[in-house]
């Protein structure tokens, strides 16, 4: 989708020794990420350095996090896209069933910087359906 939109999509994966806080793609337009949640301060200030827009899946909790908000007020336009339903996450994304996965007992939700028209958004999420059944 993004790149129906004129974005240019880059890949990169620590395990392909592109760290995060160390690499940077020569030209790139957007960060779409799920990060681990324990570092989210840290990065908060690398995405800071990009100044560019970014969409990163968070725990609902890092709201309750003072310095989180205080971090996510420096960005140019701070978004938040609020989930109905609970995300279904893997850590093995070439091995799973989707059909086992469950969700979590946390809640979880977008964090954005200057993405959309609305600064607070609600997504119903999406059903992926195959032969009538329904997946995360």
């Amino acid at each position: 989708m993004f790149k129906l939109h004129g974005y240019k999509v880059v890949y990169s994966h620590i395990w392909e020794g592109k760290d995060f806080y160390k690499y940077e793609p020569k030209k790139w337009d957007i960060i779409v990420s799920n990060p681990p949640f324990r570092f989210k301060h840290k990065l908060l200030e690398r995405l800071f350095e990009f100044n560019k827009p970014f969409a990163l899946i968070f725990g609902i909790q890092c709201l309750n996090s003072e310095k989180f908000c205080d971090q996510l007020q420096k960005f140019k336009r701070p978004q938040y896209v609020h989930l109905k339903r609970r995300m279904c996450f893997t850590k093995d994304v070439k091995n799973y069933d989707i059909l086992k996965l469950n969700r979590p007992s946390f809640a979880s939700m977008w964090v954005c910087n200057d993405l959309f028209k609305k600064d607070i958004n609600v997504w119903d999420g999406v059903n992926y359906k195959n032969d009538n059944k329904e997946y995360c």
